[in-house]
């Protein structure tokens, strides 16, 4: 290693204490913030949102839009997913899939969402795609864009061919869509069981839990059944706040505003560009950054917000 590379990796390391590049999560863009506020403080919020009964609803058929009307990305097919169902983030779509294929041996990527492996580890079998080939009793979950290097894992379409052909269903977690460029796929695939989305990672309402799930079947489960129009049981304030983000602020918005400063950050920090603007990807020798696959992860939001902030004065 260099003198110049250690120069760099001495920063990163002391950037890391103050910026925490370990953890994933979204920029807090002034902007989106000030939407926010304003809307949750404007007149009679609680009340008006409580009352509105078609609150899950409306924000899925606007978030299925806005997914669609992205310039950077291409979902392909996605529209034939015609079911559709407000969850609290993803988590809970996650959840009803474990349960759905309860006595599959479930398989994800090492570098997977660390949440999936807690949830495995003492109740059902599972094993990590690098270790066993995909066999028929297997059900997987694999996130795109990818959530170990912000793309398309280099093996996901092979992964998939080998689920089409052996009938293993699969879970596509899209939660850092909205914050990603250049990712294209074609979800009309026989294997694909439910697809999830959240804002969670793209705007700053991690605990406000806001995200979708879209399926081909009605699957009956508690989702479909507490997203019913007659019932509507789902959080109205939540949804309403998906709502308002959906129509102010484009799929590409984070992205496009930005990319010149994941640019110019990783350039200085010697990282490589993910599709996921959110991150920056490490060298060899970065590795306390390492989530247990081959990429060395750093998200770069604190830097972006220090940045703005300090442009501001």
């Amino acid at each position: 290693m260099t003198t110049k590379l250690k120069e760099i990796n001495k920063t990163i390391n002391q950037l890391d204490k103050k910026f925490n590049f370990r953890n994933l999560r979204p920029i807090h863009d002034s902007l989106v913030l000030k939407r926010i506020s304003a809307f949750v403080q404007s007149k009679n919020w609680f009340e008006k949102t409580a009352l509105k009964e078609n609150a899950g609803i409306s924000f899925v058929r606007k978030y299925k839009s806005w997914i669609s009307s992205s310039k950077l990305n291409h979902l392909i097919n996605i529209q034939k997913y015609k079911y559709s169902c407000f969850t609290q983030g993803t988590t809970e779509s996650f959840n009803l899939f474990y349960l759905k294929n309860i006595n599959c041996r479930f398989r994800s990527f090492r570098g997977e969402y660390k949440y999936h492996f807690f949830a495995w580890r003492h109740c059902v079998k599972f094993e990590f795609l690098e270790k066993d080939k995909i066999r028929k009793n297997d059900a997987v979950v694999i996130s795109l864009p990818y959530a170990d290097n912000g793309g398309m894992h280099p093996e996901m379409q092979l992964v998939i061919d080998r689920c089409n052909q052996l009938k293993v269903p699969v879970l596509i977690d899209c939660a850092y869509f909205g914050a990603c460029r250049g990712i294209s796929f074609d979800f009309n695939q026989a294997c694909i069981q439910a697809i999830t989305f959240s804002l969670s990672k793209i705007f700053p309402v991690v605990y406000a839990r806001i995200g979708m799930r879209l399926t081909r079947n009605y699957d009956d489960d508690t989702l479909d059944i507490y997203n019913m129009k007659n019932l509507s049981y789902i959080n109205r304030h939540s949804a309403s706040i998906g709502e308002l983000l959906v129509e102010k602020f484009s799929p590409d918005f984070i992205p496009n505003k930005y990319e010149e400063l994941q640019k110019s950050y990783c350039k200085k920090l010697n990282l490589k560009e993910s599709n996921t603007v959110l991150l920056g990807l490490g060298e060899a020798g970065l590795k306390q950054f390492n989530r247990g696959d081959k990429w060395n992860r750093l998200c770069l939001s604190g830097l972006y917000e220090m940045h703005k902030k300090t442009n501001r004065k």
